[in-house]
């Protein structure tokens, strides 16, 4: 390869990687803290949201000093992050209703216990505000939340 050839490819590669990087400047990404709950006291970390293509958000949960889940709760294997629509004041003329606001299974935190650190990086077409949390579960697959919060967040988010 001639070094004029190496030349181009290397302005070519550093120029996609400045427009990734003004991308991601512009895209509108949020961060919020997130501290643990008496049941995980001293776990921290950050998650990540993120506006993506096609009215998406991108959601990135990153939690640090995370005991394993079996020391949380008996059984306990993971760690489940869960999204709910945020409660809307419903108007006078309508009733809530009841499956809206119910729990969706995000995906399941990739835990570490070297580290003690937990991850999970999800696509999401749920808008408007959503309240995240993560609850330790007896496996990744269960069809609802326990009451072992060990995170819950509130995220804003316009509605539709």
């Amino acid at each position: 390869m001639t070094v004029l050839r190496r030349i181009r490819r290397n302005r070519e590669r550093a120029a996609g990687l400045v427009g990734v990087a003004l991308c991601v400047a512009c895209s509108g990404t949020t961060e919020y803290m997130l501290i643990g709950t008496a049941r995980a006291e001293g776990s921290e970390g950050a998650l990540q949201v993120e506006e993506v293509e096609g009215k998406e958000r991108m959601l990135t949960v990153t939690l640090e000093h995370l005991p394993p889940a079996s020391r949380l709760s008996e059984g306990a294997t993971a760690y489940v992050v869960w999204l709910s629509p945020s409660s809307q004041k419903p108007r006078s003329s309508q009733k809530p209703k009841a499956s809206k606001n119910a729990p969706i299974r995000a995906g399941v935190l990739e835990y570490n216990e070297r580290t003690l650190v937990g991850r999970l990086m999800v696509t999401t077409p749920v808008q408007g505000p959503l309240d995240i949390a993560v609850t330790a579960e007896t496996n990744g697959q269960v069809p609802g939340p326990s009451d072992v919060v060990v995170v819950a967040q509130k995220v804003e988010g316009e509605e539709d």
